[in-house]
């Protein structure tokens, strides 16, 4: 039998050197902590940041039954080739990689993965002009199941001004989904509204992505996990229906149709079935 993923609805970038903020996300609800070496960890405390997390994984951590992901620094950096020889082989769910401008370079860490011993994934954050010119590449590379349109720094990298409208890159936005969905993956948005603070704002936020496709929203400010999960967690309703249009449509082909009308006249084919399929999944996901 496959082996069910396990639901990740809510990402939550972890600031490894701060005390506070790692006691804040051991005590939220996000489905996945990422433990960051990267932006968020000064130069002088890289070193520091890297033992700590190796610690965690050696000696335990704070963080309980929750799915845990590293994000080291880019390859090209000054920290990159030592923090992947540390944290390649420490049993993470995944290695959250930033900046991959190309296959070989993700192939890379890959390597190193493999070569430590490691079961885990590889998620690419899509966050350079390069990254998107070679997606497809990316896509194919082994042990990546994850896209992560990563809008802060590739707004940056592109010159571009990020908007609560999101205008300016709803283009790579529904690239990231388009090729997701090709080959099989999973899809992150970031989270950056103008401001953090506004409840309304980053529900209306957090919408536009969930319509756009993606099945997950990162987010650095805890507080927006709760809405993040209410957004990608289908209602009770939403499944019990769910569940009937997948009886019904597995009953059809059993019948040998292709397709059915449901009592309230709603067409039935493979499409809404799939759609519907997804949706039991990951309430069972949940439960």
């Amino acid at each position: 039998m496959k082996k069910s993923k396990p639901a990740r609805r809510s990402w939550l970038l972890v600031l490894t050197a701060d005390d506070r903020k790692v006691q804040k996300a051991a005590e939220c609800d996000a489905d996945v902590l990422i433990l960051d070496l990267s932006d968020s960890v000064p130069p002088d405390r890289k070193e520091t940041a890297r033992a700590r997390i190796v610690d965690w994984f050696t000696h335990g951590h704070p963080f309980g039954n929750r799915q845990l992901v590293i994000k080291p620094n880019n390859l090209h950096s000054p920290w990159g080739p030592a923090d992947l020889a540390a944290v390649a082989g420490l049993g993470a769910a995944g290695i959250y990689y930033p900046e991959p401008d190309s296959a070989e370079e993700l192939q890379l860490v890959c390597n190193a993965m493999e070569a430590a011993g490691s079961e885990g994934e590889l998620m690419a954050l899509l966050e350079t002009p390069r990254s998107f010119v070679n997606i497809k590449d990316l896509c194919t590379v082994r042990r990546v199941t994850t896209l992560c349109h990563a809008q802060g720094d590739l707004a940056l990298n592109l010159g571009a001004t990020l908007t609560d409208t999101r205008e300016t890159l709803l283009y790579t936005a529904s690239q990231t989904v388009l090729y997701a969905r090709a080959y099989g993956l999973r899809s992150i948005d970031t989270i950056l509204p103008s401001d953090l603070k506004n409840p309304a704002l980053v529900a209306d936020y957090i919408q536009t992505s969930k319509r756009l496709g993606f099945d997950s929203c990162s987010t650095f400010y805890a507080p927006h996990v709760p809405a993040i999960n209410a957004a990608f967690t289908p209602a009770p309703d939403r499944v019990a229906d769910a569940r009937e249009i997948v009886a019904g449509y597995e009953a059809a082909l059993a019948d040998k149709r292709a397709a059915f009308v449901r009592g309230n006249g709603q067409w039935v084919t493979l499409h809404q079935y799939r759609q519907a399929q997804a949706v039991v999944a990951l309430a069972d996901q949940l439960t």
